[in-house]
């Protein structure tokens, strides 16, 4: 059973009543997807390969979509507790703004999430949504 500490939406540690909140099942490997999408490649000291290569490949000059969509395909995929991708779109605008929203499946249910802008990255947010019962 996938068993981590719930961070809040600032990405600080949860405290209930002076303890520390834990999540287990779907949202903990969500929480874990999200920490993994908004790390960037060289940002943890321990390991520099850690992180998507937002530097060097996305938030570049004319970036390659479909790279772009293979890296992200590949950040998800590796996360631990997600066992598939069963859809995945990006959206590229005009004004130089790229939505991406995908499904990732788990052992616990669906994990549906929305990046309304990924080559902002000072807006960077992912909004996940757990669709159906979530089982412990």
């Amino acid at each position: 059973m996938t068993r981590t500490i719930k961070l809040t939406a600032d990405q600080d540690l949860d405290f209930v009543g002076g303890a520390l909140s834990m999540l287990e099942g779907r949202a903990a490997v969500a929480q874990r997807l999200k920490i993994r999408l908004l790390t960037f490649r060289g940002e943890w000291f321990r390991d520099l390969r850690v992180g998507v290569p937002y530097r060097e490949n996305i938030l570049v000059r004319n970036p390659d979509y479909t790279k772009i969509g293979v890296i992200l395909r590949g950040e998800i995929l590796a996360c631990p507790g997600i066992t598939g991708i069963t859809a995945f779109t990006m959206d590229q605008q005009p004004d130089r703004r790229l939505g991406v929203q995908f499904t990732a499946t788990t052992d616990q249910g669906d994990i549906v999430a929305t990046v309304p802008d990924l080559l902002s990255p000072a807006k960077l947010v992912l909004m996940f949504d757990l669709p159906g019962p979530i089982i412990p």
